[in-house]
């Protein structure tokens, strides 16, 4: 059995379609499911059970047995919470009871790490810890379990692998709300309103220096997958290794929808919220060199391909809606 926390999550559920994909069905969901668009997420998908988070961990020991490995996907991705307690006991308590558990049992734990670690960026994005620098609570949640994870990595009898996500993009993130990619927001106001919100220059930073690493979630489950079955330990960058702005997004956006649908479509800039200059990462790119010592960086679709079939993707499940 494969425990998947988070499973009906955006990576959780796409990482469980990948596991169908390959007629692996024994799969213990653990998750709070209260929206539609969470139970959407795997309403097509196959799978043994759904245990709620705060019932698996109380009954650890009833529902890890027989397991082949834990993926542990579920954690509060809220970047802009401020409540440190919640963020603490969610994302960092609850992630170090169930690795000790797998520790114990020798069971290979996977997880989601953030590259919100990073901060802005200033030291890099290579996984060092020197180049560590959260900014807000939430990546602090993320950088203190990394830390606790450090201490166990190539020590103890089963792999122990961190995914340091960048800024992942898909179909099933509708239950993310205004924590979803600028691809899927984008593509939601474009559908809806017919315009698509683009922030302006703001300070030194102008409409194309908003850059981030934006990967597509077939790209990113396509590297957790060569990585668990490298039987490796360590904390990796899931990323592109490249930098792309949102105006790039926007502007594929709108001529697919020019192309697609024979709708026009405004790209309209707005102001960057002052209150975000702190907490903010104007600029990402995963440093794929670690990654790249284990596997080989290929068979993935470029940034344009990716950003189009996305859209294909949501575009055909808008039509069965």
């Amino acid at each position: 059995m494969i425990i998947v926390t988070g499973g009906a999550g955006f990576i959780g559920s796409s990482f469980i379609s990948y596991l169908n994909s390959i007629q692996i069905y024994d799969i213990l969901i653990i998750d709070h499911i209260k929206s539609v668009e969470k139970a959407n997420n795997i309403k097509n998908l196959k799978f043994k059970d759904i245990v709620d988070k705060s019932i698996f961990l109380e009954n650890l020991d009833q529902y890890i047995k027989d397991t082949n490995y834990v993926m542990h996907l579920g954690a509060c991705t809220n970047t802009l919470c401020q409540d440190k307690e919640y963020l603490i006991k969610n994302n960092f308590e609850y992630s170090k009871n169930l690795l000790l558990k797998c520790i114990e049992l020798t069971i290979p734990f996977y997880y989601a790490s953030s590259a919100s670690v990073y901060g802005l960026g200033k030291k890099g994005f290579q996984e060092d810890f020197k180049n560590l620098d959260p900014i807000n609570p939430y990546a602090n949640s993320k950088f203190l379990f990394d830390q606790f994870v450090s201490q166990f990595i190539n020590k103890t009898e089963c792999p122990i692998l961190g995914f340091r996500f960048f800024n992942v993009f898909g179909p099933n993130e509708s239950h993310k709300k205004n924590m979803s990619s600028p691809v899927y927001k984008f593509y939601t106001q474009a559908k809806t309103k017919g315009i698509i919100n683009v922030f302006n220059k703001f300070k030194s930073y102008q409409l194309n220096d908003y850059l981030r690493d934006f990967i597509y979630i077939d790209n990113a489950v396509h590297m957790m997958n060569d990585l668990i079955y490298s039987k490796t330990s360590g904390i990796f960058n899931i990323g592109s290794g490249n930098a792309n702005s949102f105006y790039q997004i926007a502007c594929i956006i709108r001529d697919w929808f020019d192309k697609n649908n024979n709708k026009n479509i405004n790209i309209e800039l707005i102001n960057f919220p002052e209150e975000l200059e702190n907490q903010y990462q104007f600029f990402t790119q995963a440093d794929l060199s670690f990654y790249k010592k284990f596997q080989k960086f290929e068979n993935f679709l470029s940034f344009n391909e990716s950003v189009i079939n996305c859209l294909d993707k949501l575009s055909n499940l808008d039509s069965k809606i």
